[in-house]
């Protein structure tokens, strides 16, 4: 498949290879603490897409995304 499928409980949202500009990974802050988060930047959208609290590591997330879309 040419896309990536992102499930969260409530929602699901598929996002094709050649849509997606840029794949960041960002520090947020919430209630003091640091949550690292990968932002993924979709073609003609003005925000990301941010992937956070899913489980895993986001390090790895980060580079298995880079590597999957093509940016790396």
């Amino acid at each position: 498949s040419n896309y990536l499928t992102i499930s969260y409980p409530l929602a699901s949202r598929d996002i094709a290879f050649s849509d997606v500009d840029n794949v960041l990974i960002a520090d947020e802050f919430h209630n003091g603490n640091r949550m690292p988060e990968v932002w993924i930047f979709i073609k003609g959208t003005r925000k990301p897409y941010k992937l956070k609290s899913l489980g895993v590591d986001s390090n790895i997330l980060f580079q298995v995304l880079i590597k999957t879309v093509g940016l790396g």
